[in-house]
């Protein structure tokens, strides 16, 4: 294997190179200093979730968070070895961007190509999925990783089957560890076309064995933390039912073409990959690919649409191949095929446009089945020249993609860090060095708090400055922006009463915002203390009006 694919080892070596140089991109281009106004977001939120696992505070028992522990598990390893700080952070989500699935995909494309065309042009051509994913994608997290490894280890040849196969379940755990609904659309993809093989007890029992290699002692160490019953509620009922519902956003009239057009191109590829082979993990790879555009109508950014577009640069290297094979038969049936791909792109636009993702799910399912029995054996291609004709008329803007557009500029200049570059300092917080006016807002702050106060809460971001402040935070939760429920809100009063909080650090505009029982209850119970404005933005520090022991219960 390694004698036959040499090229490939050679691949990686200049990938690795990429990795150090590519702006945006690698350690290269990692810094620690806070530069204009500092902006609270999900990175806060995923650091203090795997600053409580590494400090050994337990998974899900320190920190409320929808998403699966792979991410936290990782972190908090590479803590030990880097030091823990938000650099830490961003060298770990720059290790799985520039490096590790640009590599998986140049791979995953040959692999692919490689079916269609010779073994050459396809090691030429897979440069074209990684220039498009370096440049326009710029998305890849690390369940994209993991997906990528599951097809690469599906589509190589092993000697012996059974390894291969507790390859796949422990790739498929893995990805279920980083992002659970993907782990079921990928499911969904394998129970579909390799049906026949579920029959097989030897086939089934080998994935569940590797799949429970990654799973078994995860559960096992959630169980022995006492935290399972919020391991349940914060992945399925916070992360199935309540992060769907409030994180389902209409999508803007801006990009509504945009979302369309794409995703029209995404499910006609994957349909005319799915009709042009009998390799059973291309098909799963053909239907999995169109159904992770569901992620993008969840949440309906532009973040979230190239993050469910992820696969859509293979697609850009298999449209040369495609079209080729695209000829056109003298008998009239190209004219109706013509006609069904034409429909087919109607209804996955009809789809994406009124935005239902259950109907979407139901509808590629059902051409992926339809399109089977459809189309000639000669037009097979023909509805992904349809779809790609169809989504070029409906979006055609080259401004667009040349603002998206990111040049893949190198940086040769050497890296250098100081030895602590991946610590957290005194005067530092979480490894980031703020402006000197905010950290002495900070230092005044902390002086009016009494040193024998064991919490102060923070509402309702920065929840970063909670690494700044001697005291801690009294709840598990984090951040209150997204997966909040009434039981949620009571929860996190009912400790603030519990533990006899006096202190609150609240940004009153962004608490306004927000609103809630926690924001009311702020506001009722708690006044003001001092005044003071941080990163732009006014900062209340507020304290409680009397004793929480004498209250009643919310």
């Amino acid at each position: 294997m390694i004698k036959k694919y040499w090229f490939l080892l050679a691949a990686l070596i200049v990938l690795f190179g990429v990795y150090f140089t590519v702006v945006d991109g690698g350690i290269a281009h990692l810094g620690n200093e806070v530069v204009g106004k500092y902006v609270p977001g999900d990175t806060e939120t995923n650091y203090l979730s795997a600053l409580s696992t590494y400090r050994g505070e337990g998974l899900y028992k320190g920190f409320s968070i929808v998403y699966p522990p792979g991410r936290f598990l990782a972190l908090s390893t590479l803590f030990y070895f880097l030091g823990a700080s938000l650099p830490t952070f961003g060298f770990y989500f720059n290790f799985f961007a520039p490096l590790l699935f640009p590599t998986f995909l140049f791979i995953l494309s040959f692999l692919i190509l490689k079916r269609f065309i010779s073994e050459k042009i396809a090691f030429l051509l897979s440069f074209v999925p990684l220039f498009f994913d370096m440049t326009i994608v710029r998305s890849a997290q690390e369940v994209h990783v993991c997906i990528a490894l599951f097809f690469i280890v599906s589509l190589l040849k092993f000697k012996r089957e059974k390894i291969q196969r507790l390859l796949l379940g422990i790739a498929l755990g893995l990805v279920f560890l980083f992002r659970i609904e993907s782990g079921i659309l990928l499911t969904t993809a394998l129970v579909l076309t390799s049906y026949q093989l579920m029959k097989k007890k030897e086939f089934v029992r080998q994935i569940i064995i590797g799949f429970a290699l990654v799973w078994v002692p995860v559960l096992l160490l959630v169980v022995f933390q006492g935290s399972i019953g919020n391991f349940f509620n914060d992945l399925f009922i916070l992360g199935f039912i309540i992060h769907p519902r409030i994180g389902e956003e209409a999508i803007s009239p801006d990009h509504i073409r945009l979302f369309i057009a794409l995703g029209i191109y995404l499910v006609a590829s994957a349909v005319a990959l799915f009709q042009n082979t009998t390799n059973k993990s291309l098909k799963s790879f053909a239907i999995f690919s169109a159904l992770s555009f569901i992620s993008s109508l969840g949440r309906s950014d532009e973040g979230h649409l190239w993050y469910g577009l992820m696969w859509i640069s293979i697609y850009v290297g298999l449209a040369c191949i495609f079209v080729v094979q695209c000829k056109l038969p003298k008998k009239n049936r190209v004219f109706v095929d013509a006609l069904y791909a034409l429909a087919i792109a109607f209804l996955v636009g009809l789809a994406v446009y009124i935005k239902i993702t259950i109907l979407f799910l139901l509808l590629v399912l059902v051409l992926f089945v339809f399109s089977t029995y459809v189309f000639s054996p000669k037009n097979k291609s023909l509805v992904f020249v349809i779809g790609a004709l169809v989504s070029l008329a409906i979006f055609h803007s080259a401004s667009y993609l040349k603002l998206r557009f990111s040049p893949l500029t190198l940086k040769f200049d050497p890296v250098h860090y100081a030895p602590d570059f991946f610590h957290d300092d005194d005067d530092e917080i979480a490894g980031m060095i703020f402006p000197k006016d905010e950290m002495m807002v900070l230092q005044k702050i902390a002086q009016h708090i009494p040193t024998n106060e064991h919490y102060i809460f923070i509402f309702p971001d920065y929840e970063i400055l909670y690494e700044y402040f001697d005291q801690h935070n009294p709840t598990r939760y984090y951040n209150l922006s997204g997966e909040r429920t009434d039981s949620t809100e009571r929860e996190v009063i009912k400790e603030l009463e519990n533990k006899n909080v006096s202190y609150f650090l609240v940004f009153p505009q962004r608490a306004e915002d927000r609103g809630g029982m926690v924001w009311d209850w702020i506001m009722n119970h708690t006044k003001m203390y001092q005044e003071y404005e941080f990163s732009g933005e006014p900062v209340e520090l507020r304290k409680i009006k009397e004793p929480l022991s004498i209250k009643g219960a919310i």
